[in-house]
Formats: structure tokens, C-alpha cells, sequence
């Protein structure tokens, strides 16, 4: 079981299971490092540029993911506004700064459209922010759902999803929020949630196949995904190592990273030492990245 306090990480929410949308946020007890990777060709983010290698400040206090697509993304000025009371953020010396990027999943079309998390969301779920750990249909994933192909009246709901795994290195741990297109597949490429139909799943790309795609209206989708590692990194590397999250989320959902997703990825090292450049142990830490963001997607599947 993933100990959030040994890792530094509070992690809270805002759920509105009545309108189908929420927040959640990752609140670093000290700055970490972090970077993004970004592959969905749609994405709705904020602040997502200053986390690319080459740009001035290294880490970030706290993420934010969000429902409510654009619109959402105003909950990481609650979230800076609740750190800023709490002297955190970048010192610039006439006011101190929070770094907070943020993403957000377009769940307008799962319940109330009209109601959309903001800056007091944020806030309150950054002032609830603790050590616990939260699954199911809570925060960003209140309205998250997979297998929109035909239509929300056959989709299957999601969860928040995490996985842990402690290896010689240190650990990795991945959080997920999926809000897919098609399907999650399992190891065996079994579906697990996708497209329904009665009491089976329909594969997602022999409907894609078949369907005529000049009058396709596809549902908007987003998979964010957080993972965190004690590993000492830099923002190159963490960048790749967001990367090889993407690689998770290519490996188990089906399909990923398409024309209508804002597919991303943050990657934060909690270990505040200087960054290692061993590039066996790198290459060990990037696979386990890839295993534990696949298992934190399929526990989306099952913790609803």
C-alpha cells in the first residue's frame, strides 16, 4: 500500500457526483521536480511549457487535474491561492508565486454541462488535501468514462486509479484519470471497459473500421496521468520518464493519443538530491514507469 506521507504528497479532491464532474490535487510537502509529456493532439492545460526542459524554474509545489475541460482549469488559481496563505511558492521576492500546472478531461458531456469546477473548487480541495488515499469516482474522475465510439449511452464509467511498485531503485507511483475513446485492455488484451453492448464489449477499432468517418462525432477524451518517483532526476529525464508513462497509456488503452484527446503526462522526483545519470538504473526506472501507469489505468476500470 502506497504510503503517501513517507512520500511527501498530499493528494485532495473536490467531488460533485450529482453534476458528474471534480478536481483533484497533488500538493508536494517540498518543491519537486517535475516534467511533462504531452501526446494528445487536443490537450487542455496550463502552465504545462515552464515544465520542458531548458526553462528556468525546476519544480513545481503542487498539480492539478480537473473536469470541466478549458473551463476547469481555473482551479489552479484556488489551489495557488490556498498555497500562496501558506507562504509556498516561487519567491520573486514582491510576492511569492505557486507553481501549479494543470490539465483537465472534458466530461461535459457526462452529466450537468453547465456546471464546471473553478478557483473555490480548488481551493477547497487543496485546503482538504491529505495523506490518504483515494480511489473511485472521486475528484477529476467524477466524470470520467471510456468507450464513446457510439455514443455516452454506451460507456462505461472510471475511476481514479493508482498503482504503486518499490523496486532496488527506490519506487514509482502512478495516478490516473481516463477518459478514453475506445477501450482499456488488460495483459491479455481483454477488454476490462470500453464500448458496451448488452453484456459484452465491441472492439473498438473494428468499429472505427467500419464506421464512416466523414459524419464521425466522437466524444471528446483525455487520459492524465501523475507519476512520482524517489529516483533523482532532472527535468530531461523526467521528461522522458513522462514519456515512458505515454508508453503505458499506448499499452493499455485502445486506442490512445488520437486526433480528439488531450493525452498527458507529469513525471515528479520527490528525492531533492542531484539528479543520477546511470543510464542502466535510468532504463530500469522508465520500464517500471511504463508497468505502473498500465496498472494504475486498468484500476480505473475496477474501482468504480
Amino acid at each position: 500500500m502506497i504510503n503517501l506521507e513517507r512520500i511527501g504528497l498530499k493528494i485532495g479532491h473536490t467531488t460533485d457526483e450529482k453534476n458528474g464532474t471534480g478536481c483533484s490535487v497533488f500538493i508536494f510537502d517540498k518543491e519537486a521536480k517535475a516534467s511533462v509529456f504531452v501526446s494528445g493532439l487536443a490537450p487542455a492545460s496550463r502552465e504545462t511549457e515552464l515544465l520542458k526542459p531548458g526553462k528556468l524554474l525546476q519544480f513545481v509545489n503542487a498539480i492539478a487535474l480537473t473536469g470541466g475541460s478549458a473551463y476547469g482549469l481555473e482551479v489552479a488559481s484556488g489551489v495557488m491561492s490556498y498555497l500562496e496563505s501558506k507562504g509556498v511558492g516561487y519567491d520573486t521576492k514582491a510576492a511569492v508565486v505557486p507553481i501549479v500546472p494543470c490539465a483537465a478531461i472534458y466530461d461535459l458531456k457526462y452529466k450537468n454541462s453547465s456546471l464546471r469546477p473553478d478557483k473555490s473548487w480548488g481551493y477547497e480541495a487543496a485546503k482538504n488535501a491529505d495523506y490518504t488515499m483515494r480511489t473511485g469516482i472521486v475528484g477529476a474522475a467524477t466524470g470520467a468514462t471510456v468507450g464513446k465510439i457510439l455514443g455516452m449511452e454506451h460507456a462505461c464509467k472510471t475511476g481514479f486509479g493508482y498503482a504503486y511498485l518499490k523496486f532496488d531503485l527506490g519506487f514509482v507511483a502512478a495516478f490516473a484519470v481516463v477518459n478514453a475513446l475506445g477501450e482499456i485492455i488488460d495483459d491479455n488484451n481483454k477488454i476490462v471497459a470500453g464500448v458496451k453492448d448488452k453484456n459484452s464489449f465491441l472492439p473498438s477499432y473494428d468499429l472505427i473500421a467500419k464506421k464512416d468517418m466523414k459524419n464521425f462525432k466522437p466524444a471528446e477524451n483525455t487520459t492524465l496521468v501523475v507519476v512520482v518517483t524517489d529516483y533523482p532526476l532532472g527535468k530531461d529525464m523526467l521528461q522522458k520518464m513522462a514519456q515512458a508513462g505515454n508508453n503505458g497509456i499506448v499499452r493499455s488503452i485502445r486506442p490512445s493519443n488520437t486526433p480528439f484527446d488531450g493525452d498527458i503526462v507529469f513525471a515528479v522526483s520527490v528525492s531533492g538530491k542531484e539528479p543520477k545519470h546511470n543510464p542502466y538504473e535510468i532504463l530500469k526506472l522508465f520500464v517500471m514507469t511504463e508497468i505502473v501507469t498500465k496498472r494504475a489505468i486498468l484500476k480505473s476500470a475496477t474501482v468504480t
